[in-house]
């Protein structure tokens, strides 16, 4: 029962522990033993992995010579020995180089392309933005809030920024009915808006009966940090 459910899954912890004297090959068959994988097609594999995530050159080494961003992939290799279905992410991207982060983005959107299921655990909330098709907020053990990616760009607070042609000590005045209102030179920044993003148009109307001129205009809202934060209530 164990090696059934192991072939349906692929674990890559946090923090890798393997023996530290092992030899990547080896290690690598014995893992598959795992998934009830026969040792010559283990040993092709294995190699086929350790070529495809770059450290088969590191072959002969023991791991604990490995740098942080080698274990990694090593563990990725691991995990993939049985060609699972699901695989669990645990805080992966902790630790590596932008290098290494960019290559375990592109890697976990290969999988999904696959048809993969992924499941990434992170602090890193900036790259789940990239990679998630959906994501849990964890607070204390329970999810307090799941998102979709179609969500991600409507999430929190909505701002706004405009760029007025001729603007003057009246302006203020102006914007102030939909928000806070703060300035940088001509740029215009509106806060905690009255209005929704679909009603922008009413303050561009507002400004031109007023006769000023836009250059240009354009709605934000929080990142998924920001987000997080105001949810659990910026870690109070």
């Amino acid at each position: 029962e164990k090696v059934e459910s192991s072939k349906h899954i692929g674990w890559v912890p946090e923090l890798p522990n393997f023996d530290p004297n092992g030899k990547a090959v080896s290690l690598l068959k014995y893992y598959a033993g795992f998934y009830g994988i026969h040792p010559e097609e283990a040993e092709e594999k294995a190699v086929m992995l350790l070529k495809k995530f770059g450290i088969w050159e590191a072959r002969k080494l023991p791991l604990k010579s490995y740098s942080q961003g080698m274990k990694k992939r090593f563990s990725i290799a691991a995990a993939m020995m049985g060609d699972p279905d699901n695989f669990l992410f645990d805080e992966t991207l902790n630790g590596l180089d932008p290098e290494g982060v960019k290559n375990m983005r592109d890697f976990m959107l290969s999988l999904r392309k696959d048809g993969k299921a992924v499941f990434l655990s992170s602090h890193i909330l900036s790259e789940l933005e990239n990679v998630a098709d959906r994501i849990a907020i964890i607070r204390r053990g329970s999810i307090i809030k799941v998102v979709e990616r179609s969500d991600l760009s409507n999430l929190g607070n909505l701002s706004m920024k405009i760029q007025i042609k001729n603007p003057d000590e009246n302006v203020e005045s102006v914007l102030q009915k939909f928000g806070n209102v703060s300035k940088d030179r001509n740029v215009f920044k509106i806060t905690e808006m009255k209005i929704s993003k679909d009603d922008a148009y009413v303050i561009s109307d507002a400004l031109s009966k007023a006769g000023y001129r836009i250059n240009s205009m354009g709605t934000e809202s929080e990142g998924l940090e920001e987000y997080f934060l105001e949810l659990v209530g910026g870690g109070k």
